[in-house]
């Protein structure tokens, strides 16, 4: 998990990351059989097989070997990993190893951040030269390839964590006092690693999240959706008729961070909203997603990674590589594109049936609208965004459940 989340685009990193996950498959697999048998028989892992299938084929379709048709196959399960995890702990009942490892990772995610925080003082642009590809992290002096999490993968999966966080911090869900100081520490250096990180949207969409979670979210679902629909309404509405006062502000915050990219961002989008062009950043980028687009309806059944061997950088000759779901519908096509899509929802819809009835199925939804806005923008098929999203977001409540059963059981024997 350290290794693969701090340093992912590290050449030696998916090969580490693939032995080190097989060994931990085999040991579970000896621990308890029939849960890997139940796993076949799951329509989830149906449609894991079925994508994984579609892959294999494209990649001897387009020319690999057997063996590097495989390696995409291994990479992708690398990714998803996290998911095949938490539902072993989670439907074995294993609750004290779902608490040392979710804390484990977050301990991860703070020494990750500390590491960014720093390489970012001395290289401020290292975040976005390492996603672009400009620049590797070998590049990045004495640390080498040590806490910029590739790029903006590390910033991604923050933008999903913090808020989520605050929501368990605002409704006082957390009762042991050391662990919600932890959380508030997490949280303040999530953010300040987010800023740091110079991603423009990323701290937009955290923000607002964070105040949505702070004034609005109440733990009912039914009622937080309500108040989503709500607010979304209220803010089209607000924003018609008060355009000119809001791109105003907008301008006046973009000034607190001058000669960075968040305030480019802030700035391009108010003179956007006022009808006068998003400036030239923001235009190449909506090319790009029509680019995506283009070449997905162009090759609407099977996509074009057949084309090119699936690789990212050949593949930027058909899609803008900004956005997740638009390049892999490009890439996929709908063939490949439809069985992700339903195992992704079908896991989301598990997670909440689970908690259903709790106050934690707000926070977690709110992660998962974040990671499809973000994905939307963004790359997010990333280990380092995936292991919060389909390991940390679904067992924090088991973490909080049990750390206050102990800390009220240690308080009444006091």
């Amino acid at each position: 998990m350290y290794f693969s989340i701090q340093a992912f685009r590290n050449e030696y990193a998916l090969a580490i990351s693939i032995f080190i996950f097989f060994v931990w498959l085999g040991f579970s697999f000896l621990a308890n059989p029939l849960t890997y048998i139940k796993y076949l028989l799951n329509k989830k892992y149906i449609l894991v097989l079925i994508f994984f299938g579609y892959y294999f084929i494209g990649g001897i379709i387009s020319g690999l070997s057997f063996i590097e048709s495989i390696k995409l196959i291994l990479g992708f399960l690398v990714i998803l990993s996290p998911m095949l995890i938490y539902d072993f702990y989670s439907k074995n009942n294993k609750e004290k190893s779902i608490v040392i490892l979710c804390i484990s990772i977050l301990t991860i995610y703070v020494f990750v951040s500390v590491k960014t925080i720093i390489i970012l003082h001395s290289v401020p642009n290292a975040a976005r030269a390492l996603a672009s590809g400009s620049i590797h992290n070998k590049q990045l002096g004495a640390l080498n390839d040590l806490g910029i999490g590739g790029g903006y993968d590390l910033t991604y999966a923050l933008c999903m964590l913090v808020p989520f966080l605050v929501i368990f911090i605002k409704n006082r869900i957390i009762k042991n006092v050391f662990f919600k100081t932890f959380i508030f520490l997490f949280i303040l250096i999530g953010v300040y690693t987010i800023i740091k990180s110079d991603y423009g949207m990323g701290f937009l969409l955290t923000i607002i999240s964070i105040i949505y979670a702070l004034f609005i979210l109440n733990g009912k679902l039914k009622r937080d959706l309500l108040f989503l629909f709500c607010s979304l309404l209220f803010f089209y509405l607000i924003s018609t008729f008060f355009l000119q006062t809001i791109t105003d502000l907008l301008i006046d915050i973009s000034t607190l961070f001058d000669n960075t990219f968040i305030g480019q961002r802030l700035q391009e989008l108010a003179y956007g909203l006022r009808g006068n062009g998003f400036g030239d950043s923001t235009e190449y980028r909506f090319q790009l997603y029509e680019k995506s687009l283009h070449t997905f309806m162009a090759n609407l059944f099977i996509g074009v990674g057949h084309l090119t061997q699936y690789d990212y950088y050949n593949g930027l000759l058909f899609v803008g590589g900004h956005s997740e779901w638009l390049d892999f519908l490009g890439v996929f096509g709908l063939f490949g594109s439809i069985p992700v899509i339903l195992f992704m929802s079908l896991h989301l819809l598990e997670v909440l049936k689970k908690f259903r009835s709790t106050k934690y199925q707000s926070p977690i939804l709110v992660s998962y609208v974040l990671f499809v806005v973000i994905g939307s923008i963004n790359l997010v098929f990333k280990f380092g965004i995936m292991v919060a999203l389909l390991l940390v977001i679904p067992c924090f409540p088991i973490v909080v459940e049990y750390l206050n059963k102990k800390y009220i059981n240690r308080g009444s024997k006091s």
